[in-house]
């Protein structure tokens, strides 16, 4: 009874819940400030022209890191609606939204209502997710090609029809120049079909070739823009030096890293240089990695959900076909993200595995409902979960800077840095916020006096 009740308000329940990510999203865009980044963007936008007399359409820029389509979605929204921040970033927003979307579509043609809706509600709280598609950026724009290149490619495969192959093709050749990472998943579509004995007939389709042709054009003014400036970019994030890092672990186990941290005394973090050390036995700080600590983590208890969802799908040898893609997709990006670049850092770069996010969750969201049809008290968990999942992301929107996965006192610090800034600039109101958030949360003598010392200053 209460299934077929959630079948027939499915249409309601999602668009009252994607309108709901969409207002999480818009809270969370006012609650972070506008950062160098973003005047980068803004101001590299205005060097773009789409006037016929005066045309300017770069294809990339040294020394700029960021992909350029991101920078092109700026340059037509501020068209539109003017160079206001805000306002750029809630397209970018929209566009996260809208690949949620995509996500559940896809998990409900192949697992069923309830495992989409839970895999929605998981991705709509992920504070990862929030915190990616509040900016403008090329992994947030990427979410969108990513998840409906994924919809198409499985339409593809139910239905046979071409249109569907060059949907796929074209989605995953604008994800590639939104973010690079996005390439990882030409590798991964034949991979999979690889896989299944009826799918591997597409590998005599002609369609198939076409549809590799489709995104090849689509990416080959940037690949020659590469090879043009002697693989540039590329050499710039050490793709090239191949090695072992640590760096999806750390995307999913960087909060827990932070916590041991501080209940011991074996590592020293220097958030200004964004660098971990580790303490020798002699009392030697010996570097470790760099870090990315400005970027958002995925939160430790989804990421302990998400493997273990895994492991679950993995032993259980599951023959649903998406339940296979998935694990082929978390695993090979995962394993990848682990070595490309792997000799140049231990932990930096983690986002590199962000888009192993989708799959984890859709894996993680399957063993729980098949707990729930095995254990009738695993509704009390999920219960708990839908509970806990949002005053997370209230506590991770509502963090005075972006400053993610360190240690309180180092983050306190860093707080007491901002607020002295704050008060140079003029800025008192935001000085006066960061003290008292030290405040209200610091038992260390000496970062309570400096934040009194600063708020006597405001005064």
């Amino acid at each position: 009874m209460r299934s077929n009740r959630i079948e027939r308000n499915s249409f309601a329940i999602v668009f009252i819940l994607l309108l709901g990510a969409f207002f999480v999203r818009l809270y969370a865009i006012t609650t972070i400030p506008i950062g160098h980044f973003d005047e980068e963007i803004v101001s590299f936008a205005r060097h773009i022209s789409f006037d016929l007399d005066d045309l300017r359409l770069p294809i990339g820029v040294e020394g700029f890191q960021t992909p350029l389509l991101s920078v092109y979605v700026v340059k037509i929204g501020a068209v539109f609606f003017g160079e206001n921040i805000f306002i750029l970033r809630l397209f970018f927003a929209f566009l996260g939204v809208l690949s949620l979307f995509f996500i559940y579509k896809l998990v409900e043609s192949r697992l069923g209502i309830k495992t989409a809706l839970l895999s929605l509600y998981l991705l709509i709280f992920s504070q990862y997710h929030i915190g990616v598609t509040r900016l403008f950026d090329g992994e947030s724009l990427a979410y969108v090609f990513l998840t409906g290149a994924v919809y198409t490619f499985f339409k593809a495969l139910d239905t046979g029809r071409a249109k569907y192959a060059y949907w796929t093709a074209f989605l995953t050749g604008v994800g590639c120049l939104a973010y690079e990472v996005v390439f990882l998943m030409t590798l991964i579509f034949p991979l999979f079909l690889i896989t299944g004995r009826n799918y591997r007939l597409w590998f005599k389709r002609k369609e198939f070739y076409l549809s590799i042709c489709l995104m090849c054009i689509i990416v080959l003014p940037c690949l020659i823009w590469t090879y043009n400036t002697n693989l540039y970019k590329l050499n710039n994030e050490h793709v090239f030096t191949i090695g072992v890092s640590l760096r999806a672990f750390y995307l999913y186990f960087g909060e827990i890293f932070a916590w041991v941290s501080e209940h011991s005394n074996f590592f020293i973090w220097d958030l200004k240089a964004e660098t971990i050390h580790f303490k020798s036995l002699s009392g030697t700080a010996i570097f470790l990695s760099g870090i990315s600590n400005e970027w958002p983590f995925i939160h430790w208890v989804l990421g302990v959900l998400i493997f273990a969802g895994a492991i679950y799908c993995l032993i259980k040898k599951n023959k649903n076909e998406l339940i296979k893609f998935c694990l082929i997709m978390f695993s090979f990006i995962f394993l990848a993200a682990s070595v490309i670049a792997g000799g140049h850092s231990l932990l930096d770069d983690h986002w590199w595995a962000g888009i192993t996010l989708f799959p984890g969750v859709i894996l993680c969201s399957h063993m729980l409902m098949r707990l729930i049809e095995k254990h009738r008290f695993s509704y009390l968990v999920i219960i708990g979960l839908m509970v806990y999942f949002p005053c997370r992301s209230f506590y991770f929107i509502n963090l005075p800077e972006s400053q993610f996965s360190v240690p309180k006192a180092e983050a306190h610090d860093y707080y007491l840095d901002k607020a002295e800034m704050y008060l140079m600039r003029g800025k008192k109101d935001l000085a006066a916020e960061r003290c008292q958030w030290v405040l209200s949360r610091t038992k260390n003598s000496a970062s309570k006096e400096r934040a009194e010392d600063i708020l006597s200053k405001i005064r």
